[in-house]
Order: structure tokens, then C-alpha cells, then sequence
């Protein structure tokens, strides 16, 4: 779970994302988000499919343990498992289908459903990973 934070967690997660921004690889994101308390896992490049068996599950802060996974595999992606384990809820909003998925996340914030978010990530297929802090 994101550790609490003089300011608050969302500040904290706020000044976090701004950090993981400035990171230059993963592994180095990887790293840092573990050194900060923040289980992580990796998944094959350019997907969501965990290269480790027991996917989110096997989502740690072990240093060793995710310099020995970004050793092995130095492109794959960064995944952090959502909930409870990080403190973290993500919506996905898909754009590769028939329907815009911006459009159901607009009508959802226009009805009070997502109140606030505390960061937007870009995802390979041009949707969104809207992060709300669930601690």
C-alpha cells in the first residue's frame, strides 16, 4: 500500500507518479515504486500477461526479487497490482472496440460515479488507466 504522507496520500501518489515520470527505464520505475511500498510484477512487453507465474499475486516490494525479474526480462512492462495490495483503483478505458470507451468514462464522471483521479496513463492501444487512490 502507497505509505502515508505528511501532506496526505494523495499527495504522496501525486508526487510518485511525478517521480516514476523521470525515471528513465523500467526497471528503474519498477524499483522505485518497490523502494516506496508499492508491489510490482512484471508482464510480457507491450501487454497485460504477467511473465511470472501466480501474475498480481506474485506482486512484490523485494528489491532483489524485482531487480532479479528486470534482469531477466529488462522491456517488460510494469504492472502494480490494483486494491488493496497498492492502495490503488484503476479504471480501464478501452478505445480499441466498436464504442469509445472516453465517451462511457465522460458520462460516468458527469453523473458522479469517478469523482477525481490522481493520475491518467496512456496504454499501448491509445485508451487510458485512470488511477484512484482507493486507501
Amino acid at each position: 500500500m502507497i505509505p502515508q504522507h505528511e501532506n496526505g496520500t494523495e499527495a504522496h501518489f501525486t508526487a510518485l507518479v511525478e517521480m516514476l515520470g523521470r525515471a528513465s527505464t523500467l526497471p528503474g520505475a519498477a524499483l522505485l515504486l518497490s523502494q516506496y511500498g508499492v508491489p510490482v510484477f512484471p508482464c510480457v512487453p507491450g501487454t497485460k500477461r504477467p511473465s511470472v507465474r501466480g501474475g498480481f499475486l506474485s506482486a512484490t516490494t523485494n528489491l532483489q526479487q524485482v531487480e532479479a525479474w528486470w534482469r531477466r526480462w529488462p522491456d517488460a512492462n510494469l504492472a502494480v497490482p490494483t486494491g488493496a495490495a497498492s492502495g490503488v483503483d484503476v479504471v480501464d478505458v478501452d478505445r480499441h472496440s466498436e464504442r469509445d470507451g472516453l465517451e462511457g468514462f465522460r458520462r460516468a464522471r458527469q453523473v458522479g460515479l469517478i469523482a477525481g483521479w490522481s493520475a491518467l496513463i496512456t496504454t499501448p492501444s491509445d485508451g487510458l488507466h485512470v488511477c484512484l487512490l482507493s486507501c
